[in-house]
Formats: C-alpha cells, structure tokens, sequence
C-alpha cells in the first residue's frame, strides 16, 4: 500500500504459516522484494521446511495496470511505477512471480478466509487512500483485458458525487480537530465518536448507496464486501445505511429482483492483500 507493506507465508492448504510487517520509508522496490524473500526463506527454517519449498512471490500494489505485469501507482510508489515488476523480481529473487492489484488481490484472501468464502460470487469494495473493488465470479477473479475490472473510483466524478476515501477521511477529521500523522495512524486509533466522522459520512454516504446499486446492477453477484483500510465499525455503519433506489419505487407485480447482499470484510488488509496476492502464486504455477 501506499504507506505499508505486509507479507504472508501461505502453504497449499490455505493456511498462513507465518506473516509480517516490512514497511520502509519511500517503499523502496529491491529492498522490500528482498525483505520480502528473506522473510519467506527465515519463516521457512523457523518452521523446519527446506528453503526450497519456497514456490514464489506473489506482489500486489495499489495502482492500475497499463502493460502485463506493469502498474501506475500513486505518487508515494514512484519506485514501482511503470517497470515490469515480474520481471525485475524474478531476476532478483530467481523464482516465480504474480502481480495483482491489491484490491483484486484482496478481493481474494477474503475469498478464501474471510466472509467472502460464504458467496461464489462477490465483489470487495477496497477503501483506502484511493479506491477500487475486486470481482469474484462463480470462485474465480475477474480481471478484465488488461487487469482493471474494478477500478471503479472513476464512477463518482462522472456521476457528481464525492469519491469516498481515507483520504477524504483523514482531511475532514483534520478540519474538525483530530491530528494525525498519516493514514495508518487513523486507522490503528481510529474512534467512531471523532468530531468529522458525521460530516464525512454525511457527505459520503450518498456515493456509497450510488456504487452499491451501480454494482448490483451490473454484476448481479451475490454480495458486495465493503473492506480494505476502512475501520469495520465505520463500514457497518456505511452498509447498514445504504439505500437501494428500488424501495421508492412501485414493485412490478408486487415482485422485486432478487437483492444483493451487503457485508462487511472480516480479514484485515495486511493479512487479505498478501493472502491473495500468495494464492495466486499456487494459481498461475501448479493449476493453470
């Protein structure tokens, strides 16, 4: 992410062996991929597993994809911006490796050990200090043509309605009183009762409602998973007031379409992203 990176271990049963947290400042690319492969190859002998076993990396970065395997990151990831990051970790690392979005990426850890693993078909709504969603269809990712299905932020400028995020969050909470020194200090003491977090979901709730019942219409999946960085109690509140546009209107022969269900992620994000972005590994290397 944009000011925090995580790792997991992950075997092929679905289960995390082992997982950390190895943020630099400036997110320098070769250091944290060496991090990265250091912590795979220490947790692997802490556990009694030959170095071997390692199968590979699996990156997922907040951005949008332009080429295969190359994204365009927010200005805080300038050093993985724009190079083709399979190749330059494979070289580095000398093993196989998957890129994804984070959102899609987390799209997938919640699939597997979160709420996401009660539906086939869902799509994650990631709010952090951007925005975006990743679709599961039928128990596999969506990704599109080039690997954006579900950069959706765009959907609120074209429709006039503010595009909700933390760091929207973090600026309203701000004007009202509350300091603090980055996203990831919101959300570690982040407290419902913050003087700014009624105007923020007064001014934002509205777009969620929007993008709910834009998602459902389009996707027909279901559920819609509102997660990523944003505090739970803060998503259930969001979920809880939305409004699906449908219930002021009058029902076609006393009979409405089936709705979607709205849920709330039950995996944090520094364990969902690198659990999907680990699965992936098994994915692209032993399944495809």
């Amino acid at each position: 992410m944009t000011d925090r990176a995580d790792v997991a271990l992950l075997d092929l049963a679905g289960c995390v062996r082992a997982r950390a947290e190895i943020t630099m400042p400036g997110m320098p690319r070769g250091d944290l991929l060496d991090a990265a492969a250091s912590f795979g190859t220490g947790a692997l002998s802490s556990l009694g597993i030959e170095p071997d076993r390692l199968n590979g990396l699996g990156i997922a970065v907040a951005g949008f994809f332009v080429a295969p395997d190359m994204v365009n990151p927010a200005e805080e990831l300038e050093d993985w911006a724009l190079v083709d990051l399979r190749a330059d970790a494979s070289r580095r690392l000398t093993m196989p490796v998957v890129v994804e979005n984070i959102a899609s990426a987390a799209a997938l850890g919640e699939r597997l050990l979160g709420v996401g693993s009660r539906y086939a078909s869902s799509c994650y709504v990631n709010v952090a200090s951007g925005f975006g969603a990743g679709i599961i269809v039928d128990g596999v990712l969506m990704r599109g043509r080039h690997g954006n299905a579900g950069e959706i932020a765009g959907l609120f400028p074209m429709a006039g309605r503010a595009t909700p995020n933390l760091a929207t969050l973090r600026a309203c909470l701000a004007d009202h009183g509350v300091s603090t020194t980055g996203i990831a200090d919101m959300v570690a003491r982040f407290d419902p009762a913050w003087p700014g977090v009624e105007a923020w979901l007064a001014e934002h709730q509205p777009s969620f409602s929007y993008l709910f019942g834009v998602l459902r219409r389009t996707l027909d999946c279901e559920a819609l998973i509102l997660g990523g960085r944003l505090p739970r109690v803060l998503a259930r509140r969001i979920v809880d007031a939305a409004e699906w546009p449908e219930t002021t209107l009058t029902d076609r022969r006393a009979t409405r379409a089936p709705m979607t269900l709205l849920d709330v992620a039950s995996l944090e994000p520094d364990l969902a992203g690198p659990l999907g972005a680990a699965s992936l590994v098994f994915h692209r290397t032993l399944f495809d």
